[in-house]
Parts: structure tokens; C-alpha cells; sequence
């Protein structure tokens, strides 16, 4: 299985790559196994990332509007599968550059027509954007651009996968028209006077395209994660880390909005609070200092 992050290459980026990557080495996956796509920025941020010895691949970014950031995670994927078909034929673990891969996640005979992900079903399902201020309009049109119906993504409700997913044998075709439809539903949202989540399309688009292309969407215990807020037993309770619900105003967590033009591996970790799981995600940074050092 390979393990993809799909990326701008700017700063803000490059320590949580450089921690995520040592997270992998640290649970024995292979250099070989490990893909970060880059949206060409910084030519110095590809070689320190590429000194890692991982698979490095940078792209312009052609992508039709640019307003909409996340709709560049599923272009660069479709450019990379797009430039060598035979990519297509693998198995690939799509991760955000600020999660932690604590143990392998394996899936027992992985299906070409079955993608697995992490429950994301409170933001994500059916059940959520009907509940919200214009909700059943909202799914009605949001399924016409995606080109399903409402049926469809009722019949996905409870397996509303997101964040972290496990696709085997993804097309170009198909990351195209997710990142296409992306942008489409982050324009037709972004202005719209709801209480709905606006920010998450790109993951809509990534979940609605899979009844588009057959594929079923379904939950898997083992990708469930711990959140950065989370009480720090459940950092061994489960295979995933997420780096995120960190406010500015949390003082006692790390907070990665910090550094997005210089890099935390000088933070004092007693700066931070051992109650929470985001202690550990600031040990993992420091040992990852040590790493890049030696």
C-alpha cells in the first residue's frame, strides 16, 4: 500500500510532512511506499522533503480556479495518476500532511470496488446537511452537480467516509472530476446563508464521486482518530492521530497555525499540557527534530 499527501510545497507544510513521514518510518513502512505530491512553490521545501529519500512528484497547478485551496489534494492526485497509468492499479492510503500514522492499518483483501475511510458521517452524511438551514436544497442541487441522486447518498448515509481513505485501483478520471466538482460546490455553497459546514466540499465531492464510479464507500473501525483535543488515553486507543480542533485561544495545546512561516522543532514542550493528546503529537515533533539531525 502506498501513502499519499498531496500538498502545496510552501513551509506551513514541510514540518508536518517531515513529522508525518518519521511517524511512518517509525511503524516500519518503506521509503519507496511513501508518495508526497507538491503543487510547485518552493524549490527548497521539494529537496528537504526529497532528503527523506520518499517519492517526491511536483506539478504546476493548472487547476481552472484556484479559490477553493483543498480542490489541490484531489488535482495532484489526478495528475500523478494521469502521467503513469499503471499507478492506477495500486493501493493508496490518502492522508493529510498533520496526521499521525501510528500503526499500519491493514485491510483484509482490499477491493477495487470497496474504498474504506474514517467515519466522518457528523459532517458529512445526509442525515447532517438535511438537518441544516436549507438542507434538502442544498442536497438536491449539491447532487446535481455531482451528477447522483438523492437516493445515493442516502444509500451511503451511514458509511460517509472522510479524512483518511483507503482506495484500491483509483482512475485519473475519477480524481478529476473530484477535484472538478470540488470547486463547483465550494462556489455554489460559499455564499449560501446556512448553518452547513461550506468549508468541506472537497470531501463531499471525494465521497459523492464514489457511487458515480460504483464504487461502495464503507467505514472502518481501524481508521477511526483521535483529535488533537482529546484526553491523552486516547492517543493509545486508537491507529490514527489527527492534528486538529487546536483554537488559537487553547494556550495549554500546540496550535500548528503558529507555524505557517517557520517551523516549531524549538517549542518547549513544557509549555504544554499532558492531558491532552496533543502532547504527544509535540514528543513526535521533537523526536523528528532528532531524526532530521542525525
Amino acid at each position: 500500500m502506498k501513502y499519499v499527501m498531496s500538498q502545496p510545497a510552501v513551509l506551513r507544510f514541510e514540518w508536518e510532512i517531515e513529522v508525518a513521514i518519521y511517524a511512518l518510518f517509525k511503524i516500519g513502512i518503506a521509503k519507496e511506499d511513501i508518495v508526497i505530491l507538491f503543487s510547485k512553490h518552493s524549490d527548497e521545501v521539494v529537496k528537504n522533503i526529497e532528503k527523506l529519500g520518499v517519492n517526491v512528484h511536483v506539478y504546476d497547478d493548472k487547476r481552472f480556479d484556484v479559490s477553493y485551496i483543498p480542490s489541490i489534494k484531489p488535482y495532484l492526485m489526478y495528475r500523478y495518476l494521469e502521467e503513469d497509468r499503471l499507478r492506477e492499479k495500486e493501493t493508496y492510503f490518502f492522508m493529510d500532511s498533520d496526521v499521525i500514522v501510528k500503526e499500519e492499518i491493514k485491510i483484509n483483501n482490499p477491493s477495487e470496488g470497496v474504498w474504506y475511510g474514517s467515519d466522518c458521517g457528523g459532517y458529512l452524511n445526509y442525515d447532517y446537511i438535511a438537518q441544516c438551514e436549507d438542507g434538502q436544497q442544498l442536497i438536491k442541487d449539491m447532487a446535481e452537480i455531482v451528477g447522483i441522486s438523492i437516493d445515493d447518498v442516502k444509500r451511503i448515509n451511514k458509511n460517509s467516509i472522510g479524512a483518511q481513505y483507503i482506495m484500491s485501483n483509483p482512475t485519473s478520471e475519477y480524481f478529476k472530476k473530484v477535484y472538478e466538482d470540488s470547486i463547483k460546490l465550494w462556489l455554489y455553497v460559499k455564499d449560501r446563508q446556512t448553518n452547513y459546514q461550506k468549508w468541506c466540499q472537497e470531501m463531499v465531492a471525494t465521497l459523492w464521486n464514489m457511487p458515480y464510479f460504483e464504487k461502495m464507500p464503507r467505514v472502518s473501525k481501524d481508521m477511526e482518530f483521535t483529535w488533537a483535543t482529546d484526553d491523552i488515553k486516547k492517543w493509545d486507543e486508537r491507529k490514527i492521530f489527527h492534528n486538529a480542533g487546536v483554537t488559537q485561544d487553547r494556550t495549554e495545546l500546540f496550535f500548528k497555525g503558529t507555524y505557517t512561516n517557520s517551523t516549531p522543532y524549538e517549542v518547549d514542550i513544557n509549555d504544554y499540557s499532558k492531558d491532552f493528546a496533543s502532547y504527544r503529537y509535540v514528543e513526535l515533533i521533537h523526536e523528528t527534530k532528532q531524526f532530521l539531525n542525525k
